[in-house]
């Protein structure tokens, strides 16, 4: 048996290039009229204006219909500084060599070309950044405060503001550039920074506040007295500081307590401890032998100084040392070099000097000819009157280091009998 479509009516609605099939649920036949629409196959887009449907006519034929899908650029990239302008917004066929235009978003500012273009891969040209962030104005200065800048002053940044030690911030503690208009802002006014205070310093009981004052900011201080018959207790002066963002005063005030309710407390004295040390006399040295050769004014000089030395250390056994004895050694350890000119009181003598000048003081006038000594003459405020030191060559000062160590010995041998 042969069926036949009725006249007018139509069979399955025909394959269309780049579609997908339809779905038919199965029938077989279709009405005038009726009408069977497409879609496009995956990674094809249905071209703007084409229609996507067939019909079916009176003669029993589908109308014809066109290719309507092609390749195409995916949605234009949404961008965070610029939006895609409206005529391209509801579009979603971009065919190659496409272009498609941005506009800056609120708080930036374009610098250079907004275009996107849909290159011959079906992907969008790399979009630059095309809208900078507008910068907002300096804020200025805090007096006696602070401005942290984070990051930069462009839009959407955030500043924070703090004050010196000592004073509180009064107003926003931070601002962000913002959109004002056509243009950006910060979003509040720099606070400002106010001097802390402390309340009135506590009063004391039977005491005043010197100097007091109608105010007291950070780190001012007050000074208590007591009055007359009572003592101060504690620190006598306490200061404004900080606490917790605050003025408050940095511990209690004093005391003033009466005197007569004081106890009276008697200082030990404690007594020195005596210490008994036994007394070492040092044994005698025995002096050494020394050959010198002199001439015969020499010697009877010598005899005349030896004499009137060995007197002295008989006459005065426990006392102190001869009185030449340390220039005597003084003398002999700087020769040639040192003398004395000028020592106040003293006129210093020079003159010609033999081996008797070693012990005397020679005169002015006259003398053999040698070295030269220096000698003080006699005066009540000269404290070196009658004494000699020596300026000579090597030769006499090693005579002069010798008497002068044998007048030791003796010393040491007086002290030890």
């Amino acid at each position: 048996m042969v069926y036949r479509t009725v006249v007018g009516d139509c069979g399955e609605p025909p394959e269309v290039q780049h579609t997908q099939p339809p779905d038919l649920s199965g029938q077989k036949s279709f009405s005038v009229g009726k009408s069977v629409t497409y879609k496009c196959a995956p990674g094809l887009v249905k071209m703007p204006g084409l229609p996507d449907s067939v019909v079916c006519q009176q003669d029993g034929q589908w109308s014809e219909l066109a290719v309507f899908c092609n390749r195409s650029c995916d949605v234009p990239p949404r961008l965070l500084f610029a939006f895609l302008r409206i005529r391209y917004s509801k579009q979603n066929y971009f065919p190659a060599g496409s272009t498609v235009h941005y506009s800056c978003r609120e708080g930036y500012t374009k610098v250079m070309s907004d275009k996107l273009t849909c290159l011959p891969e079906f992907v969008w040209s790399k979009p630059n950044e095309f809208c900078k962030k507008k910068p907002c104005p300096n804020p200025g200065e805090i007096k006696n405060g602070h401005i942290n800048i984070t990051t930069d002053m462009l839009f959407g940044a955030t500043i924070l503001f703090s004050c010196d030690t000592g004073y509180k911030l009064v107003g926003a503690a931070s601002s962000y550039c913002t959109v004002m208009g056509n243009n950006v802002g910060w979003s509040s006014t720099p606070p400002e920074c106010k001097e802390i205070s402390c309340s009135a310093p506590p009063e004391v009981h039977n005491g005043t506040i010197q100097e007091p004052q109608p105010l007291y900011v950070y780190r001012q201080s007050v000074t208590y007295k007591c009055a007359e018959g009572f003592t101060l207790a504690g620190d006598k002066s306490i200061y404004c500081t900080v606490k917790d963002g605050e003025g408050a005063w940095s511990g209690p005030p004093p005391e003033c307590r009466d005197n007569s309710q004081i106890p009276k407390v008697t200082p030990t004295v404690q007594k020195p401890t005596t210490v008994k040390t036994p007394v070492t006399r040092p044994k005698p040295t025995p002096p050494r032998s020394t050959s010198v050769h002199i001439s015969a004014a020499q010697t009877a000089a010598t005899t005349r100084a030896t004499t009137r030395a060995h007197a002295t250390s008989a006459t005065k056994r426990r006392g102190p040392p001869p009185s030449d004895l340390p220039w005597l050694l003084l003398s002999a350890l700087l020769a040639p070099s040192y003398c004395p000119r000028r020592i106040p009181g003293c006129v210093c003598l020079a003159a010609p000097l033999d081996l008797s000048a070693m012990f005397k003081v020679q005169s002015t006038q006259g003398g053999p000819a040698g070295p030269t000594p220096c000698a003080f003459s006699a005066g009540k405020n000269c404290p070196f009157s009658g004494r000699l030191l020596f300026r000579g060559g090597t030769v006499q000062a090693r005579q002069y280091l010798i008497v002068a160590l044998r007048q030791l010995v003796k010393f040491v041998v007086l002290l030890s009998t």
